[in-house]
Order: structure tokens, then C-alpha cells, then sequence
């Protein structure tokens, strides 16, 4: 879920099942990527990823909706995704 801090940053969190590779963008609407992160995630634990709300050539975004996507690939390759809407404010 996302959320803002006190210091500007956006904050993401979610929990796997198993272990597994993870890919984070933030797109807009139109699927437009903005930024990208990859993590490892263990099984069971939350993961955090913050964001400054700068898009990947370090330019701050405007106002406005985006999509947060996950995708998760366990060993095995099985992938699961997920995408939340969310709306930035500076």
C-alpha cells in the first residue's frame, strides 16, 4: 500500500509468501514508466521501497494518478502481479 511520510518520500510496503524477485513501477495512467525498482523479498517478510517521487532521469513528477505494479517471480517462475492506483501530491 502506498503512503506518504512526513518527509516527502512515498512509502510502499507488501508482503510475499515465498521468496521471491520483484519488480516495482510506478507508470501513469497511459502505462508510461516513470520509475523502476528491483528487490529480493524473503518468504514471509515485508518489504519496503521508498520513493522520492522523482522519475528515473531524477525530474520530480507532477501531481496527479499513477499506477504502482508488483511483480513477484518465485523460483519455480510463477509470477503474481498487482497494480494500485494512487495519487501523488506535491
Amino acid at each position: 500500500t502506498p503512503s506518504r511520510g512526513l518527509n516527502g518520500n512515498y512509502q510502499f510496503r507488501f508482503t510475499t509468501t515465498r521468496a521471491v524477485d520483484v519488480t516495482t513501477e510506478i507508470t501513469t495512467l497511459t502505462g508510461r514508466r516513470m520509475k523502476q525498482f528491483a528487490s529480493r523479498a524473503a518468504a514471509g517478510s515485508e518489504t519496503s521501497l521508498t520513493w522520492d517521487g522523482r522519475d528515473e532521469a531524477g525530474n520530480v513528477i507532477p501531481p496527479g494518478p499513477y499506477v504502482l505494479n508488483v511483480s513477484a517471480r518465485d523460483e519455480q517462475g510463477r509470477m503474481v502481479t498487482r497494480r494500485v492506483t494512487f495519487t501523488t501530491n506535491r
